[in-house]
């Protein structure tokens, strides 16, 4: 399996066309799990912070975030074991 690989926030995350989880690192709130959200052109937007307990999910944009990885996926892992 591979090891993570943090990227500044400063670098975007590519669209796949697959859904992808990423571990984001916001300055006060330690780290986060969520999703890159593309517009229309395929063009990064933000982050979208999974929801917690039926809260709506929040929007991180860059300059409110310090780094970024992409989760290996769950057939990775399992595959590793």
């Amino acid at each position: 399996m591979k090891e993570l690989v943090f990227q500044p926030a400063s670098a975007v995350p590519l669209s796949t066309g697959r859904r992808q989880s990423f571990l984001v690192i916001h300055p006060s709130d330690g780290y986060c799990l969520g999703r890159a959200f593309f517009d229309e052109l395929n063009e990064f937007v933000c982050f979208l912070i999974d929801e917690e307990f039926g809260e709506t999910a929040e929007a991180l944009h860059q300059g409110q975030y310090l780094a970024w990885a992409s989760l290996p996926s769950e057939r990775i892992i399992l595959e590793s074991l």
